[in-house]
């Protein structure tokens, strides 16, 4: 904007048939708040701890939005701490929980959420009978691009680009998968576990939730998820009747669950759905309710103190694993947590069908992952390590398969 002759340009091509040089005007104006926005977005929304690619830390990044930004309140704020590793996408739709720590089973928040995380934006404005909830995210067109996404299939092992499968190994990597009782928290393969019909009748995948003590994994991103506070400033009304009514603190996760809820509740009540349309763009799923005692309250932290096992469809092409990236492949998941790479480099674009992961020599671009930082712990996910090399082989051999 600072060259009128390129901005004029672009504003003939962007406004067409609309344009003057009022509309020309607006335009300008328009840009100069979304610049001054997205340099503020990036400077609180920068991490402690970068890890470079395959990791973002989505949630504070969310909850930054929603808690501080969207309600005007700048103490909400939080330095993004705990990155984690992007999860795959085929099965979520089916699946009963979302986030590292299933925090969220409602798809239509959880769309909603991901418009936010990618510079959607959101208000809440104080109106003389509570609050008005507005956010840019368009749930019509979300709710047909997910419809698409329920057709994506987990992708097969290609072994015309890396080495066939050995079947014999793999089948005998399929019965120590078993004896090491991983699909204890993993389902395998299809029929899944499927949760209790709810009260539309609806089934979905059951999606194990392990203790995060358990686990054993960095606990970082569950008890921190929980630990963060958020002060209440206009949202006060939100809490009218929850076990929070009056407090000027609230957990962090509480407030931002409950924003997400009511900006997605707001979004679709705009489309004036009939009933019908409106349970079936909530995904055929309840929304969250406030905790209105104590008792309800512990329930929530317990139930947020997790880490969520999902099917191992397509495993493979996750890398890196555990929720936080610290295992740069599945042949390194399988050792014991002493023999694991303490460091390595993350942003390699060389797959290594070997190990099952991406290559973690230096590259352009790539960034080194340290395990020794909080939150970045490759401890724990003590299952299936203490095996001999050949069935760690067999296995991994039918981790492929998946």
């Amino acid at each position: 904007m600072a060259q009128p002759e390129k901005f004029d340009r672009f504003a003939k091509r962007v406004l067409a048939n609309q344009y003057s040089e009022k509309s020309a005007a607006e335009l300008k104006t328009q840009l100069s708040q979304y610049a001054i926005a997205m340099t503020d977005w990036a400077a609180r929304n920068r991490s402690a701890n970068p890890t470079g690619p395959g990791c973002f830390d989505a949630l504070n990044t969310l909850m930054n939005a929603t808690n501080a930004t969207s309600a005007g309140n700048k103490d909400n704020y939080r330095v993004p701490n705990m990155p984690v590793s992007y999860p795959a996408i085929w099965l979520t739709q089916q699946e009963d929980r979302v986030l590292w720590n299933g925090a969220v089973h409602n798809m239509a928040m959880r769309r909603v959420g991901e418009v936010i995380g990618v510079f959607g934006r959101t208000k809440v404005t104080p109106v003389a009978n509570g609050l008005k909830f507005e956010t840019t995210a368009d749930l019509k067109e979300l709710d047909k691009m997910y419809d698409t996404l329920m057709d994506l299939q987990p992708p097969k092992w290609p072994e015309s680009i890396f080495a066939a499968i050995d079947r014999a190994k793999a089948d005998k990597g399929a019965k120590i998968f078993e004896r090491e009782s991983c699909a204890k928290c993993h389902s395998n393969r299809p029929p899944y576990p499927q949760t209790e019909p709810n009260i539309y009748g609806k089934q979905f995948i059951k999606v194990t939730l392990v203790p995060f003590q358990e686990v054993g994994t960095d606990p970082t991103y569950a008890v921190y998820f929980v630990e963060r506070t958020a002060s209440t400033g206009i949202l006060a009304p939100m809490f009218k009747g929850s076990a929070y009514e009056g407090k000027s603190d609230v957990p962090a996760a509480v407030m931002f669950l409950g924003l997400l809820a009511n900006f997605t509740m707001s979004g679709l009540q705009e489309l004036k759905p009939t009933p019908d349309e409106l349970v079936s763009m909530l995904g055929h799923r309840e929304m969250p309710t406030l905790p209105k005692n104590d008792t309800e309250v512990n329930e929530l932290v317990k139930s947020l103190l997790v880490y969520r096992a999902a099917p191992l469809a397509g495993i493979w092409a996750t890398a890196p694993y555990l929720h936080n990236g610290s295992i740069a492949s599945l042949h390194d998941l399988r050792l014991p947590p002493e023999k694991r790479a303490k460091t390595f480099q993350t942003g390699n674009r060389q797959f290594d069908p070997a190990r099952v992961g991406y290559q973690t020599a230096p590259a352009e671009g790539s960034t080194k992952f340290d395990t020794s930082v909080p939150g970045q712990s490759n401890a724990g996910h003590l299952y299936g390590t203490k095996i001999t090399d050949d069935e760690r082989a067999a296995l991994l051999e039918y981790l492929k398969t998946l």
